[in-house]
């Protein structure tokens, strides 16, 4: 039995620390945090005597790309509930907004019903839906090709590319809209594939759990709940001739036989004292980007016309903002039967009316490049023959499933080089 430090207590940290354990080791987690979950955030509020638990971090998944995660809460027995995913987009200071609900909320106004460029726009979805599936069956998309220049190539509108597609983009990583111009093309077109994004109706069903995000955490947790150490920022680790030495802010250092490196990459970089060449690349090739995220009350983020409301509505801002403004409506997607309507709005920089925050937070975001993808492919080497490793949805596409399946790989590569 080898004792492994774990540095980290989102899903990838909790999921490796269960792996590790149920593999005969002693684990031990160390969080910087008061509490454990990372984007696995459920938070309690009351409103007009009420509580209620909303989740403000991870959300949803669905059947065809969380494979690992949801046999993970199959076997805690965590029960869970379908919600849909749907996007609408607005534009601040106008009356610019669609939604893809229906036919009637794709153009709600007359102006967009009489507007060429806004047909063009769908026609435009339409077709880039079949161009993409088409050039990944070619193998038409070529690595390096920047989202940006495959769609010059196929002379997409620039209302496709700014009402559409650099939006959805911008809201589904968090990352500021002009970024997605610098995505690789074939990560992003391989990633709408699987996520059933390329088709208007054959596409995959969406969970949430029942109850918040949280409900699979005190299962997961339950073998090691009495190693987990939140309040304990590691500042150091590093690895020695026979183990790897573990500092936490104010206390002496600690002794492991290995250690695994669950949190973000540039977290993990400012800590690890003497990281492989392989590793030291693998961690520098996807930086982070922290945003605000405020639960509320205040409808004036979302669509003016109700039929417009989403599960996710994104705003237009700008040109070229910092940061994109994301808003969930949290009783679509957390299935509420309630008289008041819950959001969490990401980025609103202002935007919402004191009175009606509920809570507010901070997550990061990987942000990926075009030199991304080749760099991700390295984990599996960077981590073989290593007393420490290192995992998180970053080294993926930057979901919950991508920290679990990098947790049990690393946890896997971890245990193949102590043994049992």
């Amino acid at each position: 039995m080898a004792r492994i430090a774990i540095v980290g207590a989102g899903i990838t940290g909790l999921g490796a620390a269960r792996e590790l354990h149920d593999n005969g080791h002693e684990v031990t987690v160390f969080e910087a945090e008061s509490r454990v979950g990372g984007h696995t955030h459920t938070v309690a509020v009351e409103v007009d005597g009420v509580t209620r638990h909303i989740d403000t971090g991870f959300i949803v998944y669905n059947e065809r790309t969380y494979p690992n995660f949801i046999a993970l809460l199959d076997r805690l027995g965590v029960k869970r509930q379908p919600t849909t995913m749907g996007f609408s987009v607005m534009e601040e200071g106008s009356s610019f907004e669609y939604a893809g609900t229906s036919l009637a909320t794709l153009a709600p106004s007359w102006k967009l019903k009489c507007s060429p460029s806004h047909w063009r726009m769908i026609a435009d979805i339409v077709r880039f839906n079949r161009q993409v599936k088409k050039d990944l069956a070619n193998e038409a998309i070529p690595s390096q090709q920047t989202l940006g220049e495959y769609l010059r190539e196929h002379g997409f509108s620039q209302a496709f590319r700014d009402r559409y597609l650099m939006p959805m983009g911008a809201a589904i990583w968090s990352t500021p809209e002009h970024n997605m111009e610098q995505f690789e093309a074939l990560f992003f077109a391989r990633f709408f594939y699987n996520h059933g994004l390329l088709e208007i109706h054959d596409r995959p069903q969406w969970y949430t759990l029942i109850g918040g995000s949280n409900a699979y955490l005190a299962p997961l947790t339950e073998p090691y709940r009495d190693q987990i150490r939140c309040s304990s920022p590691v500042t150091a680790v590093e690895a020695t001739d026979n183990g790897v030495r573990v500092t936490v802010q104010g206390h002496e250092a600690e002794q492991f036989d290995g250690a695994v490196l669950a949190c973000h990459s540039d977290q993990a970089r400012a800590i690890y004292k003497q990281p492989t060449d392989a590793q030291s690349a693998l961690l520098a090739a996807v930086p982070y980007l922290d945003n605000e995220v405020v639960m509320h009350t205040d409808a004036s983020l979302m669509p003016h016309h109700r039929s417009c409301w989403a599960a996710w509505n994104y705003m237009l801002q700008s040109e070229h903002p910092d940061k994109p403004i994301l808003t969930y409506y949290m009783n679509e997607l957390m299935c509420l039967d309630d008289p008041v309507d819950f959001f969490v709005t990401v980025n609103p920089e202002g935007r919402i009316d004191p009175d009606k925050v509920l809570s507010m937070h901070h997550y990061a975001h990987p942000q990926f490049s075009p030199d991304s993808p080749a760099a991700q492919a390295t984990l599996g080497a960077a981590n073989a023959n290593q007393r420490v490793v290192v995992a998180g949805a970053w080294a993926r596409n930057g979901f919950h499933e991508d920290g679990y399946s990098t947790a049990l790989e690393a946890a896997g590569a971890l245990h193949q080089t102590l043994g049992s």
